[in-house]
Order: structure tokens, then sequence, then C-alpha cells
């Protein structure tokens, strides 16, 4: 899956950026991913009843192990808003804030569902299936868009 992912996306952020232009297109590209990869695919492959589960509430744990992976998780949002976030706020106007805050919902929402429901549910206690090659997937994902917006 992940390659079939990773080519159709590739195609998408080039061809819609093409026929739309630069950001029209990235974000028409966007919305293809989070359709169809993150909201059509895991519906079709775990079924509607699955797929609610994935999206329902998770208990914590208490444990320590959990607790110094929430902290390891805050790290790269924390200095993501320590260096760049703050650097440009003073730019943004409150549509391109709150633009912001919506997209970072449904990319979130929807690529959990995607990288960790359907390998997780598919793969339980499978480290190789069910966590390093989704891993692997979602890291290499992320060329597809940089494919008409590299980082500069």
């Amino acid at each position: 899956m992940p390659w079939a992912l990773l080519a159709s996306t590739y195609l998408a952020f080039v061809g819609l950026e093409e026929l739309l232009g630069p950001t029209r297109g990235y974000l028409a590209a966007f919305v293809v991913y989070w359709v169809g990869w993150c909201l059509l695919f895991p519906l079709w492959f775990l079924g509607k009843k699955e797929l609610k589960r994935v999206l329902s509430p998770v208990r914590f744990s208490r444990s320590g192990a959990m607790a110094g992976g929430l902290v390891l998780l805050a790290v790269p949002p924390v200095l993501a808003l320590a260096t760049v976030f703050v650097t440009k706020i003073p730019q943004a106007t409150v549509a391109v804030v709150l633009g912001s805050l919506g997209l970072a919902a449904v990319n979130g929402t929807a690529e959990e569902v995607l990288w960790r429901g359907v390998y997780i549910r598919e793969f339980p206690g499978d480290m190789l299936r069910g966590f390093l090659y989704p891993t692997l997937g979602f890291a290499l994902w992320h060329l597809a868009p940089q494919a008409v917006h590299p980082l500069s």
C-alpha cells in the first residue's frame, strides 16, 4: 500500500499543481490524500465499524513509559513553535491562524487513521508490519508534497 500511496500522491501533487497552480494544486493534492487515502482507503479496508473504533477515545496509562513517550511527542511541536511559529505570528492574519489550526486538525486526524489505525488494527503486536513499515511509509510519503514545494 505505501508504494501505491507514494506514487499516486506524487502524481496528484505534480499534476494538480500543473492544472490548478502552485497554491490551489498543493491544497487540492492534500485533499486527494486526506479523502482518498486517509478516509476512503481505511473505510474500505477496515470497514465502518472498525474505523469508528480507530476514531474512538483512547484511555491512557499512567505509567512512566507513557509519560516519557508523551514528552518525546511534544518536543517537535514545541521546537517548531519556539523557532518558526513565533517569528511568523506577527505577519499572520486571524484567518491564516484559524485556517492553519483547521488544516492541522484535519491532517493530524486523517494521518492517524491511515498510518496508525490501519496498520495497528491489521497487525497488532507485529513490530515490523504494525510499526516500522508504516513509520517508513509515513516518512517517505513526505517526499510527495516536496516534489512541488521543496524545503528551501
